[in-house]
């Protein structure tokens, strides 16, 4: 099962990916107290981070903490998370990459290298369930940002080609901010598509 936590204060998607009483948190913001009530009923086996940004980590350290569990993030994301002395941080950070697969119940999600947006974002894909959490490499009727530091716009087209758009079309793709969507309506409805496929180039 997934759910979705909506934060008070309008920060991005957190998600819970829950199977046979376990559990993962996928990008936990601030608002602690509301997911800690979400997975209290489940053993949470660790929490992902799609990338680093403040919107998306906010109640990572406090969760780890107090939930025990380690941090998966991609090697190229953990300057985000970490002091310059590893050794005092608080949580484990176990690295995750493409070809990874995080196991939660019965239920396999892959881990698939999303860049473009940052230097090392990940979203998870199942074949079984046809979901795929995305991070901020696509949204409904948009893409995620290249304009801000360490972005590349000719590194998200690529993922979007080579990595998003070669999944099924029937696939879910719930996005770091607002509502999911498929990708076959993203690929007949958003408006970016004509520049991912080199229809036209951004001015």
């Amino acid at each position: 099962m997934l759910e979705k936590v909506i934060g008070k204060y309008g920060e991005a998607n957190t998600y819970v990916i829950s199977d046979h009483g376990e559990a993962i948190i996928i990008d936990p913001q601030s608002d602690y107290e509301q997911i800690l009530w979400k997975v209290k009923k489940y053993a949470v086996k660790g929490i992902v981070a799609t990338h680093g940004h403040s919107d998306h980590i906010g109640g990572i350290a406090e969760l780890a903490v107090e939930l025990q569990v380690p941090v998966m993030v991609s090697p190229a994301e953990q300057s985000f998370l970490t002091p310059l002395d590893q050794s005092k941080l608080p949580f484990l950070l176990k690295p995750i990459r493409e070809g990874d697969v995080i196991q939660v119940g019965m239920q396999q999600w892959q881990v698939i290298d999303t860049p473009g947006h940052s230097p090392g974002g990940i979203s998870l894909y199942s074949k079984e369930e046809k979901i795929l959490i995305c991070g901020d490499a696509l949204f409904q009727g948009s893409i995620g940002r290249t304009d801000i530091h360490g972005s590349n716009w000719e590194v998200l087209r690529q993922t979007l080609r080579e990595k998003i758009f070669t999944l099924p079309a029937e696939t879910t793709a719930y996005p770091g901010h607002g509502p999911e969507t498929t990708l076959e309506k993203e690929l007949t409805e958003n408006p970016y598509m004509d520049w991912i496929f080199e229809k036209r180039t951004p001015n």
